[in-house]
């Protein structure tokens, strides 16, 4: 199993998904709020120019009315179509923004104090560059910025501002683009970090159980650097495959195998191990790593024949389709192993290292001499003989070690279920 442990930055597609989806839901409140906004100065308008209407200013509210009505057929169309949706935010800078300096441009030609008018719709561009920052689109936000520079400076240069005015209104709202865009950046930030751990917990979950997935998400600087621990290592491996290989195509052996590992590895699951990696026609898993399970052995011992349980009800299905039965031979053993992650910096593999590995791997090499489906070691058999009869085979040496090394296998026996 390779993987990095680190938080890395998703593939460029996940996070463009991410960012879609994050974006269409800022874009369909943004249309919300536009509403909203639009609604309220509505109502503001004409309670202001209808009510106590002036000579001057009588022609606006039907301007407002218009802006309205086009605000509310663009929140309607972006709740049918998402395409259509991005026209609220790309609506700030092209059609809020003019329409309001048009608004106060008339509200300025009749008030007695044009500087005010002109300083009041410098607050409302402050909430309009809020709401493109929404749309998470840098250039949006920096258009709606450029656009409120340039509408704020004829409004404020029409109402006799003076130059230090000018230059105040063009650093204010300069301020405010850079801190919302800050802020968008930050968004943008999250939304990346949240998707490269749903992405990392993701692929965890396919070698590991959910409880050690978490585990070693929590804890991934730490294991990184390698500790050392107690565990039971297994090794399975289909019998007589590369034979059976020779006869089917390549489509029918990757169906084989995934059928064959979808099961196995649930059988490991539900023990509490951890998928270590695939081999093909075979697999690695181990127990007691990287969480502490004082009860390894057992599990081990239980997930092997479960294993074998799983085989016999897959060659039943495989019999009543006229197709040949399958052979699987385990090694186990236990001891000491050193768990961490493993490999160069961009390329990782978390899994566990020593002799105890080496020793499983031999045992299920040796299970086919003698024919047996679950071969085990001395130091596995005493951890786990309270709850499993075990039939002394043989004295065997194996490659790698001067002494030999007493095997055995379990007897038909299953032990009650263990909690993953």
């Amino acid at each position: 199993m390779r993987q990095n442990q680190s938080v890395r930055p998703p593939p460029p597609e996940g996070l463009a998904r991410a960012l879609a989806v994050e974006r269409l839901r800022n874009e369909r409140l943004l249309s919300l709020l536009r509403l909203i906004g639009v609604t309220l100065f509505l109502v503001i308008v004409i309670w202001q120019e209808v009510l106590k209407p002036t000579p001057r200013e009588r022609g606006y509210p039907g301007l407002l009315v218009g802006y309205w009505v086009l605000s509310v057929a663009l929140f309607v169309s972006g709740c049918l179509s998402a395409r259509l949706t991005r026209l609220s935010s790309l609506a700030v800078p092209w059609l809020d923004m003019p329409l309001v300096f048009l608004i106060q441009l008339g509200r300025m030609e009749a008030s007695t104090d044009p500087r005010a008018v002109a300083n009041f719709t410098l607050g409302l561009y402050f909430c309009f560059i809020m709401l493109a920052a929404m749309a998470l689109r840098g250039w949006q936000l920096l258009l709606a910025a450029a656009v409120a520079i340039v509408l704020e400076q004829l409004l404020q240069h029409w109402a006799g501002e003076s130059a230090l005015g000018e230059i105040g209104g063009v650093l204010l709202i300069g301020l405010a683009a850079g801190v919302c865009d800050y802020a968008r950046r930050r968004r943008v930030e999250m939304v990346n970090q949240v998707c490269a751990e749903q992405l990392l917990r993701e692929r965890l979950e396919r070698y590991f159980s959910p409880q050690v997935a978490q585990l070693i998400q929590q804890q991934a600087d730490h294991l990184a650097s390698g500790q050392p621990g107690d565990a039971t290592v297994l090794f399975a491996d289909l019998r007589g495959f590369t034979t059976l290989s020779e006869q089917l195509g390549s489509a029918r052996i990757v169906a084989l195998l995934n059928e064959f590992h979808t099961r196995m590895v649930e059988a490991v699951f539900a023990c509490g191990g951890t998928l270590d990696k695939y081999m093909g026609d075979g697999l690695m898993a181990y127990f007691g790593a990287p969480l502490p399970q004082p009860d390894h052995a057992q599990r081990a011992v239980q997930c092997a024949l479960a294993m074998q349980e799983q085989l016999a009800d897959f060659n039943t299905q495989r019999l009543t389709r006229g197709e040949p039965p399958l052979r699987m031979g385990i090694g186990l053993h236990s001891g000491p192993v050193v768990v961490g992650s493993i490999g160069a910096p961009h390329r990782r593999e978390f899994t566990v290292v020593g002799d105890t590995v080496n020793l499983a791997a031999r045992l299920e090499q040796v299970s086919k001499l003698f024919e047996e489906g679950i071969i085990l070691s001395e130091e596995t058999r005493q951890r786990s003989a309270q709850s499993f009869a075990f039939k002394d085979l043989d004295l065997v040496s194996v490659r790698g070690r001067t002494a030999p090394v007493r095997i055995y296998t379990p007897l038909a026996v299953r032990a009650p279920r263990l909690r993953p």
